[in-house]
């Protein structure tokens, strides 16, 4: 039996997000695969959390279910605190790693950035 390997929270949270809006959109794992040019396989491996996507594929992703890539990152609530996601210190510390290195931006300019962002759609 293959070993389970512990995953950080933002995994899993793409990996729901990306089945949430491919079956929001009434898209097959298939139309999904097509649309983005990746391969179907590698779709299914995301959406259970076998694989990581790359920054490439994140991009792709979002471009075919015609979202932003941050709504793949984040989601509404987390299940296990029922708080805003993007207040969650360590899975922002998390997505910031995977996305920049520290001379890129910081992780303070990232968490004003995501607020801006926020707070300028939230009356949308």
């Amino acid at each position: 039996m293959p070993d389970i390997i512990e995953h950080s929270p933002i995994v899993k949270v793409f990996a729901n997000n990306l089945r949430a809006y491919r079956k929001s959109k009434n898209m097959s794992q298939s139309d999904l695969a097509r649309a983005a040019g990746i391969g179907k396989a590698y779709i299914s491996d995301i959406e259970r959390e076998l694989r990581n996507p790359t920054i490439d594929s994140v991009e792709r992703l979002a471009r075919a279910l015609r979202v932003d890539a941050w709504q793949l990152l984040f989601s509404a609530k987390s299940k296990e605190t029922n708080r805003p996601l993007y207040n969650d210190k360590n899975l922002l510390q998390d997505i910031h790693s995977k996305l920049f290195d520290s001379d890129t931006l910081s992780y303070g300019q990232f968490i004003s950035d995501i607020g801006d962002y926020l707070n300028k759609n939230s009356s949308k």
